[in-house]
């Protein structure tokens, strides 16, 4: 995918590739890895499970919000920033 907001993925092996996922600073790549059974994203997209929905310190809270919906599309676990790994559902901050 191209475009401002938009993750340009990056392969790093067959199985993991980084995402641009700005919000939380304009700089922000995700890392994406893909095992048998799982689909994990390690972000600061998020901080921990429970949010905060917005980030205090983030530098664009619509792109934030952009980079989250694009994660969870098809991440089955977010390890986010500054809490544990977590399964994503309805509950989670968009």
């Amino acid at each position: 995918m191209t475009g401002r907001g938009r993750a340009k993925p990056a392969n790093v092996t067959a199985w993991s590739y980084r995402a641009r996922t700005p919000g939380h600073t304009a700089q922000d790549v995700s890392t994406v890895a893909s095992t048998p059974d799982d689909v994990f994203a390690c972000t600061h997209a998020w901080w921990t499970a429970e949010g905060p929905a917005d980030d205090p310190l983030g530098s664009d809270a619509g792109t934030l919000h952009v980079s989250r919906d694009l994660l969870l599309s098809f991440a089955t676990v977010i390890v986010p920033g500054h809490g544990a790994a977590f399964r994503p559902d309805h509950g989670t901050p968009r």
